[in-house]
């Protein structure tokens, strides 16, 4: 199902990550403008504030959100939702969710924008994701034993840079 009208004649976007924090701060949106907001749980005020700053400058708006999750990110003009909420702080299942809802999104909009070959792809790579996925947990036991084998480190140390790199 199409959710998104994109424009006749635009075949690139400007395409931007940024923190909620960020966009509830400096955020001013207007018509050109579709805001996507991923919150897992659906209610930290900073997301909120920016699904009402950009309604408020007549942005699209998409909610990538758990089920069952705050009303405060709803109020975007479409609302995805992911799974059922984790008991996890790391949202291991809602975080993939939401990977691929995103991905979904971009096959769509590369398809309306006339890029087939890239959107499909991209289609494809989604489409065997669940595959893959299963592979894994199919070798569930080898992390368990990896895991097992780290407790006893006294600190581990993670480094990288930019935005969830060392997700």
């Amino acid at each position: 199902k199409r959710f998104v009208r994109w424009p006749m004649g635009v075949s690139e976007a400007d395409l931007r990550v940024a923190s909620a924090f960020e966009l509830a701060v400096r955020g001013k949106f207007s018509k050109a403008d579709a805001v996507i907001v991923v919150s897992h749980r659906g209610w930290k005020r900073y997301a909120a504030r920016v699904v009402e700053l950009a309604k408020a400058g007549q942005a699209a708006t998409v909610a990538v959100t758990g089920k069952g999750g705050g009303d405060a990110v709803r109020a975007a003009s479409v609302v995805l939702e992911t799974s059922e909420q984790e008991k996890s702080a790391a949202h291991t299942v809602s975080y993939t969710t939401a990977i691929a809802a995103l991905a979904r999104v971009a096959v769509e909009a590369g398809r309306a924008a006339g890029r087939t070959a890239p959107a499909e792809a991209l289609s494809k790579d989604l489409n065997a994701a669940p595959k893959g996925v299963a592979g894994i947990l199919k070798k569930e036991g080898r992390f368990v034993a990896l895991a097992q084998g780290l407790a006893a480190v006294e600190g581990v140390v993670l480094l990288g840079t930019g935005p969830d790199v060392a997700t």
